[in-house]
């Protein structure tokens, strides 16, 4: 029973592992972590059902629940806004996994001799929490940067009422291998008679050329919309706010109107699910959302929040941001009208 006893935390944080539904379907080195981890998961609630009448597979579980207690414990190391019951869990596998590991060390002679394969299966899928916490903090810019570039185009037209336009168009090209995640995006259309004074972005027409969305990998998105010609000099101010797509998961279908509570000071909000990247990450890491509101100007404003943050006006975490790979990007375009062409 003391066996038992002690591989109980590892099984019961394998199992809170197992039941986790969250799929690593994006990131290559995210799946190849879970599914070790997964695999010491299953070692772990085998030992912990066969320990009690079958004495050799005591060595076998320990390492695994060590194993796996130790990939957690590596990735709340990295991380902010944890799940403590699970980080509890894990720490008590630890220590409990590391006392059996010790006191079955004398089953070890008899074990390896006869069974060298299961010996270096456990030893390769230990690897796994050392693979888990490389892939979970290499997020240096040269490794995943996201390359995303606009271009802002405008000319006069004519059209066949003989009335003139302005024809405006933006276009966002991703020439990176990573799907860039769009949060915001904003289009400021300024039109003056001189060059000076040059008006403040926020006190002209702004329009919204993409939602919450997304450009594809070496792909290109392009919006165009048509303005009333008042004025000779047209300037265009393009923002856009852009993350890593496969770390930064949000389902447009999961999003929602915020609550009353989540709300807080804002006039009007919207939250959506962040699908984290890993099962070994949801697994240790609070929930974390998208909480968008409006603005006076009628724009959103995004900020990424952890459960216990998650209300209007709560204060931006840089460490997150840093981690998602969250850029703004700033494009101008100024120009007088000249001949107009011909739709």
């Amino acid at each position: 029973m003391g066996r038992v006893f002690l591989l109980a935390p590892g099984a019961a944080l394998a199992v809170l592992f197992l039941m986790e539904d969250t799929v690593a379907a994006v990131s290559g080195p995210a799946l190849l972590a879970d599914v070790a981890c997964a695999l010491l998961a299953v070692l772990s609630c085998a030992g912990f059902v066969l320990g009690s009448i079958w004495t050799r597979v005591t060595p076998y579980a320990a390492a695994a629940s060590l194993s796996l207690a130790s990939a957690v414990g590596l990735q709340a190391f990295s991380s902010l806004d944890l799940e403590l019951p699970v980080v509890a869990i894990a720490g008590a596998a630890l220590v409990f996994g590391g006392i059996l590991l010790w006191r079955s060390f004398p089953q070890w002679r008899l074990v390896i001799p006869k069974a060298s394969k299961g010996t270096a299966a456990v030893a390769v899928l230990a690897v796994g929490p050392v693979f888990a916490f490389w892939q979970s903090t290499s997020y240096l810019p040269s490794q995943n940067a996201v390359s995303v570039t606009s271009q802002l185009n405008a000319a006069l037209v004519t059209a066949v009422d003989n009335s003139r336009h302005w024809r405006v168009t933006v276009t966002m090209k991703n020439s990176s291998q990573v799907r860039a995640e769009i949060l915001q995006t904003a289009l400021y259309l300024c039109e003056s008679d001189s060059e000076l004074p040059e008006p403040e972005a926020r006190d002209c027409p702004r329009v919204v050329p993409i939602g919450r969305g997304w450009v594809d990998p070496g792909a290109q998105f392009e919006h165009s919309r048509s303005v009333p010609y008042t004025k000779p000099l047209l300037r265009l101010h393009f923002r856009a706010h852009y993350a890593r797509g496969d770390r930064l998961r949000t389902p447009l279908a999961e999003r929602r109107v915020a609550t009353e509570a989540e709300r807080g000071d804002c006039h009007r909000a919207w939250v959506t699910d962040v699908k984290e990247q890993s099962r070994l990450r949801a697994l240790v890491l609070q929930p974390r959302y998208v909480l968008d509101r409006e603005t006076q100007e009628g724009g959103l404003n995004h900020t990424i929040v952890s459960r216990k943050n998650l209300v209007c006006g709560a204060a931006r975490d840089d460490d997150v941001y840093e981690y998602y790979t969250v850029t703004e990007q700033n494009e101008r375009w100024a120009g007088w009208a000249t001949a107009p062409e011909k739709p």
